[in-house]
């Protein structure tokens, strides 16, 4: 699956990917291909590793939080969500 540059940011913050997340669109590409491959568990740990080197971006939050339900990790996810709502209270997905 490719990602168009002008849509819509995944994480919820209004913008284009173009100018929210550029430096990662490889990397979300990467991932909805995963996901669309129903490889969510290999998703879920790339996401954490691309969490690590880029701490709080609200796609990769995203990403682990739609992830973590869709592996019935409840717990983790709601975890995910409290950190993602207090990272970004404004954002309407958190």
């Amino acid at each position: 699956m490719s990602l168009d540059p002008y849509q819509p940011c995944p994480g919820g913050t209004g913008k284009k990917l173009k100018f929210c997340c550029s430096d990662l669109l490889g990397e979300l590409q990467r991932l909805a291909a995963m996901m669309d491959g129903e490889q969510n568990v290999a998703a879920l740990d790339q996401v954490g590793k691309l969490l690590e080197k880029y701490p709080g971006r609200a796609c990769l939050l995203n990403y682990k939080l739609n992830l973590q339900m869709e592996v019935g990790a409840m717990a983790e996810a709601a975890a995910t969500q409290e950190a993602f709502l207090a990272l970004h209270p404004e954002n309407p997905i958190a």
